[in-house]
């Protein structure tokens, strides 16, 4: 985890849970996995004041056929930033009832090469997958629902 902090140049502190205990503690969905011999932890994003006193944002995927197995629907990077940035200042939080979710649609419209790696690979899958990949990209976007701060 340092070493990922260190050449990532990130200013925030990386932890390594292969024992998964952060990941019970806040609730993160555990897949098994072959080679994970404590399941693997599927992805979340929970942000916390400095002293861990008070939760300023939460998500958590439970992965399905639907979010294909936990790959899209995640929340947008900006959109999350300017909802932290209104909790910790105490601006009025009304219009964050729901956030652009990072999804096919999204992908298309910003980053077309990576697209279509994505586009090419759900091809090779078909079947469900390539069904609700299609239908993401059609209906243009998602949205991912905010409840009030905690």
């Amino acid at each position: 985890a340092q070493k990922a902090q260190k050449d990532w140049k990130l200013s925030f502190d990386v932890f390594s849970d292969p024992e998964n205990e952060l990941a019970k503690r806040f609730r993160v969905a555990i897949s098994d996995k072959e080679g994970y011999p404590n399941g693997m932890a599927q992805p979340a994003l929970i942000i916390l004041t400095k002293g861990g006193e008070k939760e300023l944002f939460n998500w958590r995927i439970q992965p399905s056929v639907m979010n294909l197995g936990g790959a899209k629907d995640r929340p947008h990077p900006k959109d999350v930033l300017d909802l932290v940035k209104a909790r910790l200042s105490g601006q009025d939080e009304a219009k964050f009832t729901e956030i652009r979710a990072f999804d096919s649609a999204y992908l298309k419209e910003n980053y077309g090469e990576l697209y279509a790696g994505v586009e090419q690979y759900v091809s090779s899958v078909g079947g469900e997958v390539k069904k609700v990949f299609e239908a993401d990209v059609a209906k243009g976007g998602s949205k991912i629902k905010i409840d009030s701060a905690s």
